[in-house]
């Protein structure tokens, strides 16, 4: 069964979060993705950090370039999941969402139903979707004993 991370799982992978590593651990790794929409998410909170570091003189700019170094190595070990077109197709079908969860975790919803795969979240925000998609399988390993 494929699996796709969200954006905080991911986190917990890279910094070492046990119960969350120690899930990942029992997964074979053709069966792990992570979202490209999580990539975004990523790469985007780490380069706005680089733009604040520059507005306030470059005193830890370095140190943000540093953590985006790390990031770009850290996805190397990860297969990226694409957002296709029929996923957005899917995303787009879903009128009427709301209020609720973020678009981005809806648009990860929906690349994981279209290419049925198990969205693993930390993220009670995937609950809200899944009422709404009951083909969304969800998956919470920041919950569950290792």
């Amino acid at each position: 069964m494929p699996y796709l991370l969200d954006t905080n799982i991911f986190r917990k992978i890279v910094t070492g979060d046990p119960v969350v590593v120690a899930h990942y651990n029992r997964i074979a790794d053709e069966d792990i993705f992570l979202s490209i929409i999580a990539v975004r998410e990523v790469v985007r909170g780490i380069t706005d950090r680089i733009g604040e570091e520059e507005k306030k003189g470059a005193k830890y700019l370095p140190k943000a370039y540093e953590y985006l170094t790390t990031l770009l190595k850290q996805l190397e070990d990860f297969q990226i999941h694409p957002y296709t077109p029929e996923a957005d197709a899917l995303y787009q079908s879903w009128s009427g969402k709301g209020s609720g969860p973020g678009q981005n975790d809806w648009r990860i919803a929906a690349s994981a139903v279209s290419a049925s795969f198990t969205v693993v979240t930390a993220d009670k925000g995937f609950g809200k979707i899944q009422s709404f998609v009951p083909q969304l399988r969800v998956e919470d390993w920041g919950l569950v004993d290792s």
